[in-house]
């Protein structure tokens, strides 16, 4: 098995973990940021397939209809990840702007649990990681997908970033903290226009 492949099923099975245990302690530990955040790291597992596909391709030889090989299908496999990322943002900074908006009305919102702060820091460190295993296979081989699916996984890290934040004010500081829930899931879609930005224009400037 080639070293891409091998760390993109790396990232599969972390990225399977990861997104389970994200969704429970979202669920039970009441948190809308978590439960943003392991969108993102759903959709680091959509991109790990998609990764794969475009790994399928490359590897095929120069034939009659691709006289240059198959290279390209890297760029359009990054620019899908890019692309996705964008979409998760764009469905995340929707709904925590409408919790928001309900807050400043007067709607309650719930109190995270300590597990779901725990739960975020654990993802800060496992998704840093995985972006450096995963970027220095793919400056190795030069593969432009895993740099993609590299910089998916070091957003995920800034992500959980901001989810511990958010999530850690509101848990241990009290009611008063608790809108932090949902506008630190407003800065996860930032996170992911920024890198969804950066990974598009890579491939078609």
């Amino acid at each position: 098995m080639t070293p891409e492949r091998k760390v993109t099923f790396l990232s599969i099975w972390i990225n399977i973990v990861l997104t389970g245990l994200k969704l429970a302690a979202g669920v039970f530990g009441r948190s809308q940021a978590l439960l943003a955040d392991a969108v993102h790291s759903l959709s680091d597992f959509a991109t790990d397939i998609a990764v794969l596909v475009g790994l399928k391709f490359t590897a095929k030889p120069v034939d009659q209809d691709h006289a240059y090989g198959h290279g390209k299908y890297e760029t359009i496999v990054a620019a899908i990840i890019g692309l996705a990322l964008a979409y998760v943002g764009v469905r995340i900074a929707g709904s925590a702007i409408q919790r928001i908006f309900h807050a400043m009305h007067g709607d309650p919102l719930p109190m995270p649990s300590v597990y779901a702060f725990w739960a975020a820091v654990l993802s800060i460190a496992v998704k840093e990681w995985l972006y450096r295993v995963t970027i220095r296979v793919a400056r190795t081989t030069g593969n432009a997908s895993l740099v993609a699916n590299a910089w998916h996984h070091r957003s995920d890290a800034f992500s959980s970033i901001a989810t511990a934040a958010g999530v850690g004010a509101a848990a241990f500081l009290g009611h008063d903290w608790l809108i932090l829930d949902p506008i630190a899931a407003l800065f996860v879609s930032v996170f992911l226009f920024k890198i969804a930005w950066r990974i598009v224009q890579d491939q078609v400037g």
